[in-house]
């Protein structure tokens, strides 16, 4: 029962680090790629192919991102691992979804604003 315990604490501090890191992870690569699109978007733009084209190269650039904080984040050790037979490894959440789409999304400002213009465009 005692290792049940301490396999669950451990479990449960894991899982909140690994939010934690890909909250950091992402919410920092989200301001810098925010400020590289800053010269990239001109709000100006009108066609509607210009916006969407840009929209669709921001998702491209994003996935990238994506794929390369999963990595890293995969490979940061665990102080507790292999500890009351946890193993850090197994964990679901390393895959990181809604956390690291959460800071990637909502922390881009020019994004946002490409996304109402392409949503006012929409709107009858």
């Amino acid at each position: 029962m005692k290792n049940f315990v301490f396999f669950r604490l451990i479990k449960l501090f894991d899982i909140g680090l690994i939010g934690v890191y890909y909250f950091l992870f992402g919410f920092i690569a989200s301001m810098l790629l925010d400020k590289a699109n800053n010269n990239f978007l001109n709000m100006n733009d009108s066609n509607i192919l210009i916006i969407l084209s840009k929209i669709l190269i921001n998702i491209f650039l994003i996935m990238i991102i994506v794929f390369y904080i999963r990595f890293i984040i995969k490979r940061i050790p665990f102080i507790f691992d292999k500890m009351y037979g946890f193993n850090h490894n197994l964990v679901k959440e390393l895959n990181g979804g809604v956390i690291i789409a959460f800071a990637l999304f909502f922390s881009q400002n020019n994004f946002k604003n490409y996304l109402s213009k392409l949503n006012t465009i929409f709107i009858l």
